[in-house]
């Protein structure tokens, strides 16, 4: 009998992980599908045609030249510009368009997290190098998805959606700092990172070195759409 409510106990606990997730999926699925389309048609596009993969070798040197700016500004432009105005035509009528507070706040979400990202991939390519080699990619992607995501990453990203619904108040954050937010809140965005980007980095990884980055950027895209929506806790109100 014991054992029996311990299995039930861990059956609840991982769905209410996963339930997020899977609502924010059901949301914008027709959306998250679109993108992932787009970034396939890109990608076969590139092997086909000329002028793509000149234009890759361009956005790929301008991303090496700009450094952590080019980082931030593109995250804020691919992690939410673009999914916000998409939304715009897939978001359920129910949910509210975002107000002008909002889309400043994941703005500065956005920027923060692409500019960690940019010293994070730095300190990984000092500390594992910058050989494409499985064994290298694979421990990137471990060290990404195990330590940095859930324990970073993450839970920077639910601290500043807590600070913004305290109205920017740190006292009022101090007491959301607790193990019942970091179940409730960290682990079902960490759950569905790590459902998502091991694969996607690996793929990535794999491809041609001026690919790399656009893809990347359609896989962020992909990813934001649904990481705001659940990090956000707008998944309750759909």
């Amino acid at each position: 009998m014991a054992e029996r409510q311990r299995q039930r106990s861990i059956r609840g606990v991982l769905a209410e992980i996963l339930h997020p997730g899977f609502v924010a999926l059901q949301t914008y699925w027709k959306l998250f599908i679109a993108i992932q389309c787009a970034a396939l048609i890109f990608a076969v596009t590139y092997f086909l045609w000329q002028p793509l993969r000149d234009v890759c070798a361009q956005v790929a040197t301008i991303q090496q030249n700009g450094g952590v700016w080019f980082a931030v500004v593109s995250n804020v432009i691919t992690g939410v510009i673009v999914p916000e105005l998409l939304k715009l035509k897939f978001r359920p009528k129910h949910i509210p368009p975002l107000k002008v507070g909002e889309w400043l706040h994941r703005m500065l979400i956005l920027g923060w997290l692409g500019f960690a990202v940019y010293y994070f991939y730095l300190f990984q390519d000092r500390v594992f190098g910058v050989d494409s080699a499985p064994s290298v990619l694979l421990k990137k992607v471990l060290f990404d998805q195990l330590l940095f995501a859930p324990f970073f990453a993450v839970p920077s990203i639910v601290c500043l959606f807590i600070l913004h619904e305290e109205g920017y108040r740190l006292r009022r954050v101090l007491p959301h700092l607790t193990l019942s937010t970091y179940r409730e809140r960290v682990l079902p965005l960490w759950a569905m990172g790590l459902g998502y980007w091991p694969i996607m980095l690996l793929f990535i990884y794999a491809l041609p070195g001026p690919l790399q980055f656009t893809l990347f950027l359609f896989a962020s895209m992909a990813w934001s759409l649904i990481m705001l929506f659940v990090a956000s806790n707008r998944w309750k109100e759909a």
